[in-house]
């Protein structure tokens, strides 16, 4: 970026996007100084297509887990809002660099520049390499140089394969959907180092229908009023990186999973119950939720760590693989005391749900009024949001209440379990 650029940039150098990837790559000596332009960083991309749809919430699940960083905010997840990003967190290509995932909005400044009908909205994905201000090297009225926060060989960085992983995982959790496999090797041809900021990443371009690099299309050139891409240090992400959901594994069969189920078993299922148990396993097409599933068939009221610790599985994978059951209706699960207890959704069980005074209090104001926010629960009740918050996860945990979310705010409404309970 030139001195120009530089000016309009030094006001704001926090905002843009930042997916940070390291390569395993060999190191350089102590007597080496790097040092990188700004748009040297990394490799970037707007996902501008009005076809993709975002969800957010896999990403907020796993910041609750410590596994992604929302700078400036902690969880709960009931106080972040997706516009509230960026998203950071350590790359899947190379554990070294690092990932932000932040939603943009620059429609109004093509406007501006009397572009109409052309869309920059949607999250932009940007790997970087973690860096620091280099002000020793600094040459006044030259460009600002960044040192990386650890020792490699920048130029062994396969941006390409980077970008490709990143896509490919966001797209595994359920974060994106809509991008297609054509769309994501268009993306990942295009991503190299350099390719980064307003005028250089990656774009979905509107009139061709295609991805493209910005300064390629003929779109006029952006004012660099969100200054170079952002810059993080090796100490802002997690220290260790999301899982993915399948991992490395090794898909089974269902013949092979029922089977493994059996050897449980002392005596064999017989005829209509072994059809039920086969229609309803083979809606699962993951192999890590099949075990889920049958462990938890094998021993009903297991708990998260029992299911965690028998399958070697950790806390991130087990949650999301047990998220997917719950939502699919193939499992439910209950609070009981310190441990939340899994049985098959067809099961029948009986719980002793023993409430204390404040959460009776919560249950009959949502009875009273359906749909109220905890904002306004705590209103009523006179009890802090922090304190609502918790005791409303844990009704929605004991099955008596849902949760809706409507912008920043979080609305409550009785399961019909929850509507019983309050009228007891």
């Amino acid at each position: 970026m030139g001195q120009k650029g530089l000016k309009n940039a030094s006001t704001s150098i926090i905002l843009m996007v930042a997916v940070i990837l390291l390569s395993s790559g060999q190191g350089t000596s102590q007597e080496d100084i790097i040092v990188l332009g700004p748009y040297d960083t990394g490799t970037e991309v707007l996902l501008n297509d009005p076809r993709i749809v975002f969800d957010t919430s896999p990403l907020i699940g796993l910041w609750e887990e410590g596994y992604v960083k929302v700078p400036g905010a902690e969880p709960p997840a009931d106080t972040l809002w997706f516009s509230d990003g960026p998203f950071l967190y350590l790359g899947h290509f190379n554990s070294d660099l690092g990932v932000e995932v932040r939603w943009e909005n620059l429609t109004g400044l093509l406007e501006e520049n009397g572009v109409r009908d052309h869309s920059l909205a949607g999250f932009s994905v940007s790997i970087v390499v973690p860096c620091t201000v280099e002000l020793e090297n600094h040459t006044p009225g030259g460009d600002i140089g960044f040192t990386p926060d650890m020792e490699m060989d920048i130029d062994s960085i396969n941006w390409n394969r980077a970008m490709k992983e990143e896509l490919e995982w966001l797209i595994s959790i359920g974060v994106i959907s809509g991008l297609d496999q054509a769309g994501i090797e268009r993306i990942s041809s295009l991503s190299d180092r350099g390719n980064m900021g307003p005028d250089h990443r990656v774009i979905f371009h509107h009139n061709t229908s295609s991805w493209e690099l910005y300064d390629t299309t003929g779109l006029p050139g952006l004012p660099l009023l969100f200054g170079p891409p952002s810059l993080h240090t090796r100490s802002e992400f997690p220290d260790s990186v999301a899982p993915s959901p399948d991992g490395d594994e090794e898909l089974l069969s269902t013949g092979l999973i029922i089977l493994a189920a059996a050897s449980f078993s002392v005596l064999a299922v017989l005829g209509s119950l072994f059809y039920y148990r086969t229609s309803r396993i083979v809606r699962i097409n993951n192999a890590r939720r099949k075990l889920i599933y049958e462990l938890i068939r094998l021993n009903p009221g297991i708990h998260f760590s029992a299911l965690m610790n028998d399958l070697d599985l950790k806390p991130g994978v087990t949650s999301y693989h047990i998220n997917k059951l719950e939502k699919a209706e193939l499992i439910k699960s209950y609070q009981d005391g310190m441990y939340r207890r899994f049985y098959l959704f067809e099961d029948r069980v009986e719980m002793k749900i023993a409430l204390s005074d404040l959460q009776k209090i919560i249950v009959h104001t949502i009875s009273e009024e359906p749909g109220i926010s905890q904002i306004d629960i705590s209103r009523a009740i006179g009890k802090s949001k922090v304190v609502i918050n918790y005791h409303v996860r844990f009704l929605r945990d004991l099955g008596l209440l849902v949760m809706e979310k409507d912008g920043r705010e979080t609305h409550c409404f009785l399961t019909p379990q929850g509507t019983q309970f309050s009228g007891a």
